[in-house]
């Protein structure tokens, strides 16, 4: 610093040294200020993108609905077992169909508990409906209410204060103790 300081009384000479130094005081001085001013923007800059996501985030949380999103899981639960009962209905709707293109064989006169012909099927005919499936909207749900704490209980009569001290001045004097090598004070 000693080096600069001659080198500069020299370079400038002493007449324009106190003039240099106080403009190298000021841009320094301008620096430092847009330096702090740029600081202060960045920093606000940051705040406020925080403060977006804070508030994208409640907003998010406003937007949840408890009872739209269980429906939604019923829903996506139910999907296999809608499909099952389709699957099933249309299945049941062809057997009908061909049962009902067969004609239904009678036994012509079998002996008593054996079928006329043992290689021939029995037609069996039977009337089956299908099955109701229960849709998300027809299960109702209980709304959820907000949690309340439970009420203190009231507190028996007489203690409305702290517990009263007991009387020191009553009580009996400590009995020195063999174990502790210090006496108790006395009164």
């Amino acid at each position: 610093m000693l080096i600069i300081g001659v080198v500069a009384l020299v370079v400038i000479g002493p007449k324009d040294l106190p003039k240099m130094l106080r403009m190298v005081g000021q841009t320094i001085g301008k620096v430092r200020r847009m330096a702090a001013e740029f600081q202060g923007q960045v920093s606000e800059a940051i705040r406020e993108a925080e403060l977006d996501d804070v508030k994208k985030s409640v907003e998010d949380l406003k937007a949840l609905n408890p009872a739209n999103m269980i429906r939604s899981e019923i829903d996506a639960a139910m999907a296999p077992v809608h499909q099952v009962s389709q699957d099933l209905n249309a299945e049941l709707s062809r057997i009908e169909a061909g049962l009902e293109s067969t004609p239904a064989a009678t036994p012509a006169g079998p002996a008593e508990g054996f079928p006329a012909d043992p290689a021939a099927p029995e037609t069996v005919t039977a009337s089956v409906e299908p099955l109701p499936v229960p849709s998300a909207e027809s299960l109702s749900l209980p709304e959820i209410a907000p949690y309340e704490p439970p009420a203190m209980p009231p507190r028996p009569m007489g203690l409305e204060g702290p517990p009263p001290m007991p009387d020191l001045a009553a009580m009996p004097a400590a009995t020195p103790d063999p174990i502790d090598p210090i006496p108790p004070k006395s009164a």
